[in-house]
């Protein structure tokens, strides 16, 4: 678990599956597609969070209809 981050909802956006992300830190989201979670572009700290959590994901627990 993550002090900093916190998952909002997972959502699809055409073919993508879209993440967002409360950085909590910075005060603001952070938006990205699940294939984005291995580049480098992310933070580290960010990226094991999403790792930590990434079965929770694929099954389903933070998608939300927006």
């Amino acid at each position: 678990m993550s002090d900093r981050y916190n998952i909002m909802h997972v959502y699809w956006n055409g073919p993508n599956k879209m993440i967002r992300v409360m950085d909590w830190k910075e005060g603001k989201m952070v938006g990205f597609t699940f294939d984005e979670i291995d580049k480098e572009n992310l933070d580290l700290e960010l990226r094991e969070y999403i790792r930590s959590i990434k079965d929770d994901i694929e099954n389903g627990k933070y998608n939300y209809k927006i």
